[in-house]
């Protein structure tokens, strides 16, 4: 390969590896989502059970 030629893989190099990186973020971003939404999911349950036996959270 020339060094000519390496040049014109490089911005094709550099776009996969922008891709790979932008790929791991958004999957990472995903998983941090997803454990949001079950908290909230617990935390609505737990205040529709509080608005339902307001007893039971009484202290």
């Amino acid at each position: 390969m020339q060094l000519g030629e390496s040049r014109v893989h490089l911005p094709h190099l550099s776009q996969c590896l922008s891709e790979s990186t932008t790929k791991s973020k958004l999957a990472t971003l995903n998983e941090k989502l997803d454990v949001l939404e079950r908290r909230l999911e617990m935390l609505e349950v737990q205040v529709s059970t509080a608005a339902a036996n307001p007893s039971l959270f009484a202290k």
